[in-house]
């Protein structure tokens, strides 16, 4: 599934989390989670569900406008 990569980047920007960090939170390696947020890759169902999570975040804000 793809994401908003903008808002991604926020949520974690304000969550004052790194991007290692959250990667290993949702169970994908670091270049990962760089992917995704860069908007090159998606995620599956379960680890939107686990962003949204770690982001403190509704998976809405994450897929809004993709």
């Amino acid at each position: 599934m793809k994401l908003n990569a903008a808002n991604l980047k926020t949520a974690r920007a304000l969550a004052g989390l790194s991007g290692a960090f959250v990667a290993r939170q949702i169970g994908i390696t670091a270049q990962g989670f760089y992917y995704v947020e860069a908007g090159r890759n998606g995620v599956s169902v379960d680890k939107l569900f686990r962003l949204s999570r770690v982001l403190g975040v509704q998976t809405q804000y994450l897929t809004q406008g993709v």
